[in-house]
């Protein structure tokens, strides 16, 4: 289990990734939550079923980022 001030932290991490505030920021931050889950994965302090499940929540992260990639893009040209 994700102890409590990681998980704080990845929240914060994949919050800011999704703001359309921190748009120039927001795949490093995602990044960043990426490697807190992989590091605790390989530190034992998550199963697989936790990582899987971090990590599909990163993914889906990288979806809306993505989205909002293509739409300021769409929104240039």
């Amino acid at each position: 289990m994700m102890p409590t001030t990681l998980h704080e932290r990845f929240e914060q991490l994949l919050g800011f990734a999704k703001d359309p505030a921190h748009n120039l920021v927001a795949r490093e931050n995602l990044a960043a939550a990426k490697e807190m889950v992989d590091t605790l994965l390989v530190t034992g302090h998550l199963d697989q079923i936790e990582y899987r499940a971090y990590r599909s929540m990163c993914t889906t992260a990288g979806i809306i980022i993505s989205t909002a990639e293509l739409q300021r893009a769409s929104a240039v040209a």
